[in-house]
C-alpha cells in the first residue's frame, strides 16, 4: 500500500548526497549493506527507488510528546494536500502518533489541508506569513510542486511582496521563549500574540485559525 502514494522523482537534501539526485549511486549503497548481492541490488533498485521516492513525498517530520524527533509515513494523513491556508493542525501524540486537529469549522464535503512545513506554531506562521512567491519556492524546493491553494492560485493573498522574511523569523522566535515562561495568565505575552495575530489578518489569513492554539 505504501508504494501506491505518490513519490518524488528526484531526491533532495541529505538523501541526494547519499543516492543521487536520481538514484545514480543507489546501487552502490544497497550493495554497501551487504543485505543485497550486486546481482539481487540491480534487480531490486526500481522498487527502492519508488520507496525512497515515497518516503521523500510523504514522510511528516515532528517531535512527539516526549520530546524526540520522529519520520513518519502514515496511511492516511500522508494523503493529505497543502494548503497556506490549512483547515487542520497536526498535533504529536505518543511515539508514531500524529492528532488532527479542526483550525476552523470544516464543512462536511470540504477538503482536509494541512500545512506541509508545518513544525509547530510559530514556524508555521512564519511560512505562511511569508509572500506568496517565496512560499511557492520553498515548496518547490522541499516538496517539487508549485502551490496553487486558494491563497497562492486565486489572487486572495494579500501579503506584501516586500515582507522580510528574517525579519518575521526573528519575531517568532522572540515569542517563544515568552510563551514557554508564561507559567500563568498574567505572565502571557498577550500583546504580542496579538501583535502576531494581526499580521496574519494583514497577510489575508484569518486571525481565528491561530487564536485557539495559544
Amino acid at each position: 500500500r505504501l508504494l501506491k502514494l505518490h513519490g518524488h522523482e528526484k531526491l533532495s537534501g541529505e538523501a541526494r548526497k547519499v543516492y543521487g539526485e536520481y538514484g545514480e549511486h543507489l546501487v552502490d549503497q544497497m550493495e554497501a549493506t551487504r543485505f543485497w548481492t550486486a546481482q539481487r541490488a540491480r534487480t531490486d533498485a526500481a522498487r527502492v527507488w519508488k520507496l525512497l521516492g515515497v518516503w521523500e513525498a510523504n514522510k511528516l517530520s515532528f517531535t512527539n510528546f516526549f520530546g524526540r524527533s520522529e519520520q513518519c509515513v502514515f496511511e492516511q494523513i500522508s494523503r493529505l494536500n497543502h494548503s497556506c491556508e490549512p483547515n487542520v493542525r497536526l498535533l504529536p501524540g505518543a511515539s508514531g502518533e500524529l492528532q488532527m486537529m479542526a483550525a476552523v469549522d470544516i464543512s462536511r464535503d470540504e477538503e482536509l489541508c494541512i500545512c506541509y512545513p508545518e513544525r509547530n506554531i510559530l514556524p508555521m506562521l512564519h511560512f505562511l506569513l511569508a509572500p506568496t512567491s517565496w512560499r511557492r519556492q520553498s515548496l518547490a524546493a522541499g516538496w517539487q510542486f508549485c502551490c496553487r491553494c486558494p491563497r497562492c492560485g486565486f489572487g486572495t493573498d494579500t501579503t506584501p511582496e516586500a515582507v522580510c522574511e528574517e525579519q518575521l523569523e526573528e519575531e517568532a522566535r522572540a515569542l517563544v521563549p515568552q510563551l514557554q515562561a508564561a507559567s500563568s495568565i498574567e505572565d502571557f505575552p498577550l500583546a504580542a500574540v496579538l501583535q502576531l495575530l494581526g499580521k496574519c489578518q494583514t497577510a489575508g489569513l484569518g486571525a481565528d485559525h491561530w487564536l485557539h492554539f495559544w
